[in-house]
């Protein structure tokens, strides 16, 4: 069973004014009534730079099939390479 509220009536706090039950309850009332209420949208922004980066490049070509889909020894041995050389660079 959820608790009756009514419309939020913000409080217009004075000096001297005290705390109680009821002001802080419609606080808290009214914060919760507005959870999840998204404000009006807002302009669109300016684009951001370019990550570091930059732009993807343009695609290479397809290299040559390995015969019956294997990888040729001198192939392997590449990618061997390549790969060490990637785990081994400093980020």
């Amino acid at each position: 069973m959820g608790i009756k509220t009514k419309a939020y009536e913000p409080n217009i706090w004075k000096d001297g004014d005290v705390l109680s039950a009821e002001k802080l309850n419609n606080l808290e009332n009214g914060v919760a009534a507005a959870e999840g209420v998204a404000g009006p949208k807002g302009d669109k922004g300016d684009t951001g730079p370019a990550g570091k980066d930059g732009a993807a490049g343009a695609k290479g070509a397809t290299g040559p099939a390995g015969k019956d889909g294997e990888v040729s020894a001198a192939q392997f041995a590449e990618l061997t390479a390549r790969v060490t050389a990637l785990e081994t660079a400093a980020p």
